[in-house]
């Protein structure tokens, strides 16, 4: 019975390293399986647990490099991101035109940035 269990195992990930296997398909579980363990980096779209969307380069299934986040009180981010987080440099644009440009790490603004006022004040 084990020897059936890794001989599946066996099969399925010698699939989903070839290039030409049926199972890659890019829908369905094995696709799904398949970009979570990716390490080239594609282009698409992540709707995060708050219902912001972010469109940018993606790798795996999260955010990682260069996008731009929509947030759903209007707000915008532009910048880039590691691991689904914002980290190096962003521009984060509130709607009444005020906005920050700089460093962010984990998510929160950090290092060197100018906040702009709504009169152009820094």
């Amino acid at each position: 019975m084990k020897t059936t269990r890794y001989i599946y195992t066996a099969l399925i990930l010698a699939a989903l390293s070839q290039g030409n296997a049926v199972a890659q398909n890019k829908g369905g579980f094995f696709g799904k399986v398949r970009d979570t363990f990716s390490t080239e980096i594609k282009i698409g779209n992540y709707t995060f647990k708050d219902g912001s969307v972010y469109t940018g380069e993606m790798k795996g299934r999260k955010p990682n490099g260069k996008g731009k986040t929509v947030f759903k009180n209007g707000d915008v981010y532009e910048g880039e991101y590691v691991k689904g987080k914002r980290e190096g440099f962003g521009v984060y644009t509130f709607p009444d035109g005020e906005r920050y440009e700089g460093q962010w790490y984990q998510d929160q603004q950090h290092g060197n940035g100018i906040y702009y006022f709504m009169n152009n004040n820094r």
